[in-house]
């Protein structure tokens, strides 16, 4: 079975992670750990045209932190003896998440519930709902459950 890991900096996208690790079996599992960096807006880029500096800092912070948690990830599902690789990718989370699986042939895509994304660049809210509905493969969700979900007062 072929896995796509789509994963972010959040807490569900860990969920998620946790998940496919604990569930991986050797050789019988390939996984694909994805994560999308989203670039910084036309409008906000030419706000910080005065700090170029500062704003390139801050992406390739971003790129180093994202490629950092996908290797790790990827590194646990070695772990279990399954087939992993991770990739980076550039652009709207939607669009590529989409497209990964479709040229990769997943059978499935694994990704955490929605949430806001905890840095810039990472994904926004609404993004597994649309996975769900336009992926050709399976899609599965994980949340935390309601007994985890702090109450809101």
């Amino acid at each position: 079975m072929k896995v796509l890991l789509a994963i972010d900096d959040s807490e569900s996208s860990e969920l998620a992670a946790r998940m496919v690790i604990e569930q991986a079996r050797a050789k019988e599992t390939e996984v694909l750990v994805l994560t999308v960096l989203r670039p910084p807006d036309l409008l906000v880029a030419r706000e910080m045209a005065g700090y170029d500096a500062t704003l390139e800092m801050t992406w390739q912070q971003q790129g180093e932190a994202a490629k950092k948690l996908v290797g790790t990830v990827a590194g646990k599902v070695r772990k279990t003896g399954a087939i992993a690789s991770w990739m980076l990718k550039l652009g709207e989370p939607r669009t590529k998440i989409l497209e990964v699986a479709e040229k990769w042939h997943a059978d499935l895509i694994v990704m955490g519930s929605a949430q806001q994304a905890k840095q810039e660049g990472y994904w926004t809210g609404g993004i597994p709902e649309t996975i769900a509905r336009r992926a050709h493969c399976s899609v599965e969700i994980v949340r935390r459950s309601q007994k985890e979900t702090p109450a809101l007062v």
